[in-house]
């Protein structure tokens, strides 16, 4: 069963059948400080758009650079270099090793968002023939039958608005919403420092917001 301790769960299989044995870990995010150092040779983000972008390419790409026995590796490629230049061996017989790799899971989000950017660089890559990247987009309408319950998606499909629909169900990016506040907007703001003034400047005009539920306030 798995081991829950307070920074983290795991689960470890035992070698057996000629196999190595492996290590399944899910570790809190937080701001990333207290998982630097971890290695690990496939992770799994999922709910990507609410990773911080600083956090993952600064905590998370790096967990996935280091090979299992990074010396092995550098005289493993000397020698194959060495057999190369000597024509004891072509390109065709060197073997690749498995390659680290991140898989990062999401339903469909904005485009503003840096998962959007990410996605893009993947299409564009696979688009020109490099097969190192993978992008999956699945709408449901394209699961097997029963996957999912008809019932429930039909009254999403009534009450939620069509942007929600769209990147919940349909793995859809969307530019903007159309509400009198934009997410665009809303977003940038979430991502500026704020400071109370006391004093207003003598050139601007404002306006002063009260909210009528709020009775507890003096």
């Amino acid at each position: 069963k798995p081991t829950q301790q307070s920074d983290n769960c795991y689960i470890r299989f035992k070698a057996t059948g000629g196999r190595s044995g492996a290590l399944i870990q899910a570790l809190p995010l937080g701001d990333g400080s207290k998982i630097r150092g971890s290695r690990f040779f496939t992770i799994v983000c999922d709910e990507f758009p609410h990773i911080p972008e600083d956090i993952f390419n600064m905590v998370i790409r790096p967990m996935a650079a280091t090979v299992s026995d990074p010396m092995e590796n550098v005289r493993r490629l000397l020698r194959q270099q060495e057999l190369l230049e000597k024509g004891l061996i072509t390109e065709d017989e060197i073997e690749d090793k498995a390659a680290n790799q991140i898989i990062i899971t999401s339903s469909g989000y904005f485009t503003f968002n840096h998962m959007y950017k990410l996605y893009c660089v993947y299409r564009d890559e696979m688009r020109s023939g490099n097969g190192k990247y993978s992008v999956f987009r699945v709408p449901y309408t394209l699961l097997p039958e029963g996957f999912l319950d008809k019932d429930s998606v039909e009254a999403a499909k009534q009450q939620m608005s069509s942007h929600e629909f769209n990147m919940e169900y349909m793995a859809a990016f969307i530019p903007d919403t159309d509400a009198f506040y934009k997410a665009s907007l809303l977003d940038s703001c979430s991502r500026t420092t704020f400071h109370p003034q006391v004093a207003g400047s003598p050139e601007k005009s404002y306006c002063l917001g009260i909210d009528p539920a709020r009775t507890e306030d003096s």
